[in-house]
């Protein structure tokens, strides 16, 4: 089951994949190392995408939607303090507000 969202585009190549804001985060024992965009171009590309304009979106997929390094941070420290090892966390945007 997939979370209802507003996608850019979709990538045919990955069964139809929704392509929304995403960001993943990299969190060490409640400690958030860093984030970086979920959808590099290299993947948007090699995944078949639906639009002709794709590439007009990157901008908005690799810029990181402001206040989420704080949901990350709290999220890492419940996450990462449960798992007390690197994971990580990818946040998906349901709209592009």
């Amino acid at each position: 089951m997939m979370l209802p969202t507003q996608p850019l585009f979709r990538c045919r190549l990955y069964g139809n994949m929704p392509v929304v804001r995403e960001w993943r985060y990299f969190v060490d024992g409640g400690k958030l190392l860093y984030g970086i965009p979920y959808w590099p171009e290299e993947a948007l590309e090699q995944g078949g995408p639906d639009a002709d304009d794709w590439r007009e979106h990157l901008k908005l997929l690799q810029t990181e939607p402001s206040g989420t390094d704080v949901l990350a941070k709290k999220a890492g420290e419940c996450i990462g303090g449960l798992l007390g090892s690197v994971s990580d966390i990818t946040f998906p945007f349901l709209t592009m507000n």
